[in-house]
């Protein structure tokens, strides 16, 4: 993945905060996850690889403590 997109993704990280407006950063997040293109990779899979570059402190802990397996979309 190019520096400038992780960059751009985790400089816009989700921590759980009240404050934070979670769908505007969704939507950021696959506008530019959008960019991201690898030879018969599907984009489902490039977001749930670059899905926990989006999270910060609660959220990440949260990421954390899943089972393996539990998000698959």
């Amino acid at each position: 993945m190019p520096g400038r997109t992780w960059k751009i993704i985790s400089s816009r990280s989700l921590g759980g905060l009240s404050t934070e407006k979670p769908l505007t950063n969704l939507k950021k997040f696959l506008h530019f996850a959008n960019t991201v293109k690898i030879n018969n990779v599907i984009m489902n899979t490039i977001c749930l690889r670059l899905f926990p570059f989006l999270l910060a402190n609660r959220a990440l802990e949260w990421l954390i403590v899943l089972s393996n397996g539990v998000i698959t979309t």
